[in-house]
This record gives structure tokens, sequence and C-alpha cells, in this order.
């Protein structure tokens, strides 16, 4: 049994290096490539300011990948407190909305007011950030997002439905997988990292999804959590 845990942290270990590796190889290229053309003397001022802001952008990508690693790999303990959920939903998504906007998708809410639970603020806050962000970046130009939030018998439950590409069958047994992704640029941590919290919160996380419909994640939480260990 020890040397199978072993086992298997190592193998962890391996996704983990090898996974913060082909995430950081493209901007580390667009860096290279932007500091030779910022660095070379016949370059334009003009182009100069394009490639210093192409720097900024690989760099905070950069960042946002190295702290969606760690929190994967070292998650912070989960500490519950007394939380209104609905105000923490709505704040949440009026954080998303410019986002959203840009691609022309609109974020629309039917949240029950005054749910509320015990739970840790700040991760339920990156749960609903990271299933929000995944809808977006799933998402059809033109098209809604809809997140409710309804109080059940002794929990409560959210879902966010999209009207974006769907996921293919096959895909859907493995889209809780760390490093699982089907785009192109992404970690495929967004979905380990949320099923965690809720885990650790002692709910339950599902998908439905069809593909070129959409996807409906459906997140249940006790309204009163024991801390899983």
């Amino acid at each position: 049994q020890l040397q199978l845990e072993r086992s298997q942290k190592l193998s962890l270990v391996g996704q983990v290096a090898a996974g913060v590796a082909h995430e950081l190889k493209n901007p580390l290229a667009s860096i290279k490539g932007a500091v030779e053309i910022i660095s070379d003397a016949n370059t334009a001022e003009n182009d100069r300011s394009e490639f210093r802001e192409i720097l900024f952008r690989e760099i905070k990508r950069m960042d946002g990948t190295v702290t969606e690693f760690l929190e994967f790999a070292r998650p912070k303990p989960t500490r519950l407190e007394r939380i209104d959920l609905s105000q923490l939903l709505l704040s949440s998504l009026r954080q998303l909305e410019t986002q959203a906007s840009k691609d022309s998708i609109h974020i629309a809410d039917e949240i029950e007011t005054g749910v509320v639970i015990e739970g840790d603020r700040e991760k339920l806050h990156q749960l609903i950030l990271n299933i929000v962000l995944n809808a977006i970046q799933a998402s059809k130009a033109d098209t809604k997002i809809s997140v409710r939030l309804r109080n059940r018998a002794n929990s409560v439950e959210m879902t966010f439905c999209d009207q974006g590409q769907g996921i293919s069958p096959s895909d859907l047994e493995r889209v809780f997988e760390p490093f699982f992704t089907t785009r192109a640029s992404g970690s495929g941590l967004g979905l380990a990292i949320a099923k965690s919290i809720v885990d650790a919160h002692g709910g339950s996380i599902e998908i439905q999804s069809e593909e070129q419909i959409g996807t409906t994640v459906t997140v249940s939480l006790p309204q009163r959590s024991e801390v899983q260990r």
C-alpha cells in the first residue's frame, strides 16, 4: 500500500512537471522573440511599444499558470465561516461581466437571495470563477450563460448553463482529470481544482453536455459543511 501511494505521488509529480513545462514553453518563446526585437537598434519605436505589451502579457500569463499549478499541488486549508452565497455569487459574476461582454456573451442570473452556508469564501469564489471562465471560453458569440442558485432541503444548488460547443461523451469522462484539456491553451486544471474545492466542502459536482448544444454544471453544497481532510 505504501509503495502504491509513493508511486502515485511520483506519477503526479511527473504530471505536474510535464504540465508546467508545456504551459511555460509557448510564453517563453514569445518573450524571447519580443526581447530580441526590442533589443534590435533598427526596430521602430511603435514596434517596440507593441512588443513591450506582448512581454507584459506573456509574463502575466506565466504568473497565472504558475499560481494555478501551486494551488493544485499545494492547496490551502479549507476554512469554514458563515457566508452569504447569494452575494458571493453575484459579486463573482460582476467580476466576469467585462470579459464575457468582450466576447458578446451575456450572463443571466436567477439567484435566490439570502442563501447562507458554511464555507470557505476564497475557495468558493475561485470555484465560481473557474466554472464561469470555462463557460465563457467554450461559448459562441451572441449566446447566453445562465447561472442559478437555489435553496434545497439541507443543501444549496448552483447551476451554470452555457450554449457553447459542448463536450464529447469520451471527453466528458475525463473533464475532472488534472491536466486534461481540449483547448490549445489552458492548463487543464480549472475543473480539477473546482472538484477538489467541492469535495473539501462535502458537496458534489456534475456535468451534463451535448456537442454543439451546450454544457450544464451543477454544484450541490451542504448548508453546514464538514471539512474533508
